[in-house]
């Protein structure tokens, strides 16, 4: 009996063991995506990207390995089954009008949506993610301070992009401009990729003082307005609502300790160029037009055919406009399918999950990350639902 009892561990370990090398590999690209984004190649009117292939290769494996193992799906993720299928929808009613050629725009962003909400709960885990996420983080931070001090001292502007084939020739150009892009391929990604890790790190009290000044630094000098604009969403809602009931004092010290870090940055940051250069940006209006110019459109969204308007125009064209997109691209239907969806993740998961959550959707205001073009809902979504389907490390899973 014992030895049965034996084989049967050891059948489970070995099952156990196959199994880790598939979630190593879907949170190192869960993770690290945001990198591969900028590299790949151009076509029509979409392009074959490094993130996209790696969501292909796992997607290729992750079905090889449920044809073997069978299928399982977390509880939570459910609530997001609609808007899935409302996207479907918007596929098939825009073909139906005679749009064309953006298709695979609306594929790739259905592929990395699963990708993000289905296979996360099973194949995501949050402490291997992390280590990876830590050390990206730091990396990207010290790139953009060295490309700030050395664009500022002595006018050498370094890249921090790889010796790669850009899937687009205006990221080549990136050392004539005076901003900073890190090792991403806009500015205002460092912010969105930093973002969760600020916010798991303050929330799980992780975060030291020197960490988070170096980090404030490099969001308020990137020249991003979205990162100024994340920077100060995450400190107001730490100090709002962040506290730790066992001990009050210490709690009260973290905020005052945020706080001075988020004016010591501040402080640095006025004396720079690059604060001389956000105010010309803020002040020609460019950016926030920008961004604003999908709201003022809607009301000639709404004058157009009854099926664009429930099903959305399947990414045939969108601005930068946040959750007008979200209704330009997806419809009334999507839209709100989303957003009962999105609901349902706050309202089962736990405090650090709806301090990721909303921090994403603040960002989403003036930006189309929800889309997927910073990979930031690979990160974001895999963690929330780590937060809503762990209990002490165990997963719910039906089936």
């Amino acid at each position: 009996m014992a030895f049965d009892e034996r084989m049967m561990c050891d059948a489970i370990e070995s099952k156990t063991r196959q199994g880790m090398w598939l979630i190593y590999l879907y949170t190192f690209f869960a993770i690290a995506s945001t990198l591969f984004e900028l590299y790949g190649i151009s076509y029509s009117l979409s392009t074959f990207t490094w993130r996209f292939a790696s969501v292909l290769l796992f997607s290729f494996l992750a079905l090889i390995n449920v044809c073997v193992n069978g299928i399982k799906i977390c509880k939570e993720n459910l609530f997001f089954l609609p808007f899935l299928v409302s996207v479907i929808g918007s596929f098939f009613a825009n073909m139906a009008i005679g749009s064309e050629g953006y298709e695979l725009r609306l594929i790739r962003f259905m592929l990395l949506f699963i990708y993000a909400v289905f296979l996360s709960p099973r194949y995501f885990n949050a402490d291997f993610a992390m280590k990876v996420y830590k050390w990206i983080v730091w990396i990207a931070t010290i790139v953009l301070l060295l490309q700030v001090v050395m664009s500022n001292l002595w006018g050498i502007h370094i890249s921090g992009h790889l010796n790669l084939p850009l899937r687009s020739s205006i990221y080549a150009n990136t050392l004539s401009l005076s901003r900073f892009y890190s090792i991403f391929e806009e500015p205002g990604y460092y912010g969105i990729f930093v973002s969760s890790y600020l916010c798991i790190q303050l929330a799980e009290k992780k975060m030291h003082i020197p960490e988070f000044l170096f980090i404030a630094l490099a969001l308020l000098l990137s020249t991003s307005s979205s990162n100024i604009g994340i920077l100060i969403f995450i400190i107001i809602y730490y100090i709002l609502f962040m506290r730790n009931n066992k001990d009050f004092i210490k709690s009260i010290l973290a905020k005052i300790g945020i706080l001075l870090v988020g004016g010591i940055s501040s402080y640095f940051f006025v004396l720079s160029k690059q604060f001389e250069f956000v105010s010309k940006r803020l002040d020609s209006g460019y950016s926030l037009e920008a961004r604003t110019e999908g709201y003022a459109d809607m009301e000639t969204f709404f004058e157009s055919t009854p099926l664009k308007i429930l099903f959305g125009n399947g990414m045939e064209s969108y601005p930068i406009s946040g959750y007008a997109t979200l209704i330009i691209v997806f419809g009334i239907v999507g839209a709100l399918f989303y957003f009962l969806g999105i609901g349902s993740l706050l309202k089962k998961t736990n405090y650090i999950g709806r301090f990721i959550l909303f921090t994403f959707m603040f960002s989403n205001i003036g930006n189309v990350e929800f889309l997927g073009n910073a990979s930031s809902m690979l990160i974001v979504f895999p963690f929330v639902l780590w937060y809503c389907c762990h209990d002490s490390y165990k997963q719910k899973f039906i089936g």
